[in-house]
């Protein structure tokens, strides 16, 4: 058995070669509950912030590194039970899984070693956002510069693929997840307003889904008396935090760019850069980083399951025995994580 994954910060995305492309897509979130046991995905995350004392709520990843080795673990096990036929899933298997390019070689190890303890027998690694130009659909076999940016939950990376290499890439370990923190903490700050995190989140895609509103209701506590309240919050509030992860992403590609060759350039002005992950479906992030950019800005359908698509679509390719084969992609020479220094 070929067990994909994409293990991310906020969710994780998972399914079995050949098995009629069944995706699971879960809150990357458990709950360790003294009484039930380990409690994982969309039952976990609604307990965040609502948990008592005898419940601890761990999000394993964070950046695309393991923070907590015995939930990643268990994670893995919870995929394989979903995806495999009931008593099955002590089957050894091999796993394939997706990261960002800049991991030192601790990081890959500690993902590695959580996948052995999940069970599978061989781990495979593969850049995130070569599998997402797989599903994507790019020709990056081709002599033709090919640039991706993923926007995940708690990495952005951008990265330029020619020729079955990675040219260049440069990330963060930032995302989505660090607007909503942002949110939360501006509020404190300068409204003396706590926020729950999923309130910032839903904050975020009313003003984003919204283009007219200026203002928007939010619930939560008003710090200077301790009790519930309600806040109106005026639309500038996310879409600078939104403005500045534009920036982000808008340096990302620079540093990207000016480490690549000049023909590589000219393809990118004239093919664009095809957005993926979750942060591409930020309404309003496409049209503000065309008409910065000056280049085409592409978001393929669902681009937060590219990735795990294009690990699907890899696995496809080995077992047909087709030319493709992540395998034999080269990586990028100097990932490098910007304001981090070299990985």
């Amino acid at each position: 058995m070929n067990l994909v994954c994409d293990l991310g910060t906020t969710n994780v995305r998972a399914a079995v070669a050949g098995s009629g492309n069944k995706i699971i897509n879960e809150p990357c979130v458990i709950a360790f509950d003294s009484l039930r046991g380990a409690i994982i995905g969309v039952e976990a995350y609604r307990m965040i912030g609502r948990n008592p004392d005898a419940i601890e709520i761990v999000t394993p990843m964070e950046g695309g590194v393991v923070k907590h080795l015995e939930s990643v673990v268990e994670i893995m096990k919870h995929c394989v039970k979903r995806l495999t036929r009931r008593g099955s899933f002590t089957r050894k298997f091999n796993l394939t899984l997706s990261i960002p390019s800049g991991l030192t070689q601790v990081e890959q190890k500690a993902l590695k070693d959580a996948g052995r303890l999940a069970g599978a027998r061989d781990v495979k690694l593969v850049n995130s956002t070569v599998a997402a130009a797989v599903a994507v659909g790019l020709p990056i076999e081709s002599p033709i510069g090919c640039l991706v940016m993923n926007l995940g939950s708690g990495v952005t990376e951008a990265a330029l693929l020619s020729m079955k290499g990675v040219v260049a890439s440069h990330w963060v370990r930032t995302g989505g997840h660090a607007i909503d923190e942002a949110i939360v903490e501006r509020l404190k700050k300068e409204y003396s307003f706590l926020l729950g995190l999923h309130s910032a989140e839903e904050l975020k895609r009313e003003v984003c889904n919204d283009r007219k509103s200026n203002e928007f209701e939010v619930r939560g506590r008003n710090l200077k008396t301790g009790l519930p309240d309600c806040l109106t919050v005026p639309r500038s509030v996310v879409d600078e935090q939104l403005s500045s992860y534009c920036d982000t992403i808008i340096e990302l590609i620079g540093h990207t760019i000016s480490a690549c060759p000049p023909e590589l350039v000219g393809d990118i002005i004239e093919r664009g850069i095809a957005l993926v992950g979750g942060g591409a479906n930020i309404s309003g992030l496409v049209s503000e980083l065309s008409t910065r950019l000056e280049v085409p800005v592409m978001v393929p359908e669902d681009p937060e399951t590219c990735v795990i698509r294009g690990l699907l679509q890899g696995q496809r390719s080995i077992q047909r025995n087709s030319v493709f084969d992540f395998s034999s992609i080269i990586p990028a020479a100097a990932a490098k994580e910007v304001g981090g220094g070299e990985k």
